[in-house]
């Protein structure tokens, strides 16, 4: 009996949002926007937060939020970072011109120019979870690294004998 190969093929659903306006954004974002973008906004989570911003966008570029939560919750939990955090680079986005805030939504921008500067001075001002990844740390740190002498060593470690008894109560 002959196998008869399917008459359509099987749906997917849409790996990115569709539209007019989040293509005009995806595509300023990644082929003009994030070469320019200042070190800091590439290399903290500006860049992931922008992406998580996408995301949310429905075909006319406004911003729903997801699994009935607000959208910056949800904006949160897309982007992996805490709430005073994603205010934080909400507020950055809409400083840098990406999105506009009305007194019902927010919407998909797409600037030719953004303001990276006013998004860096509000990132760098926080310096709470949106620094670079590459930036040290030293809050809640030792300022002097440990002394050789206080690491351990390296080598043979003394296995005791068996004869001298068990090494632990049972």
């Amino acid at each position: 009996m002959p196998v008869l190969a399917p008459a359509a093929p099987p749906e997917r659903p849409p790996l990115s949002p569709a539209g007019p306006v989040p293509a005009v954004f995806r595509r300023r974002l990644e082929a003009e926007w994030s070469p320019s973008m200042p070190t800091p906004l590439r290399r903290g989570r500006f860049l992931v937060f922008a992406h998580a911003v996408l995301a949310h966008a429905d075909p006319y570029g406004v911003l729903e939020p997801r699994a009935g939560l607000d959208v910056l919750t949800s904006l949160a939990r897309c982007a992996c970072v805490r709430l005073d955090t994603a205010e934080l680079l909400l507020r950055a986005t809409v400083a840098a011109g990406l999105v506009r805030r009305t007194a019902d939504h927010l919407t998909l921008a797409s600037p030719y120019s953004p303001d990276w500067s006013a998004a860096v001075d509000l990132v760098t001002a926080h310096g709470d979870g949106c620094t670079p990844l590459s930036a040290p740390r030293t809050a809640g740190y030792d300022a002097a690294p440990a002394t050789p002498q206080d690491r351990p060593r390296t080598g043979r470690t003394a296995i005791p004998s068996p004869l001298e008894g068990p090494t632990h109560a049972h």
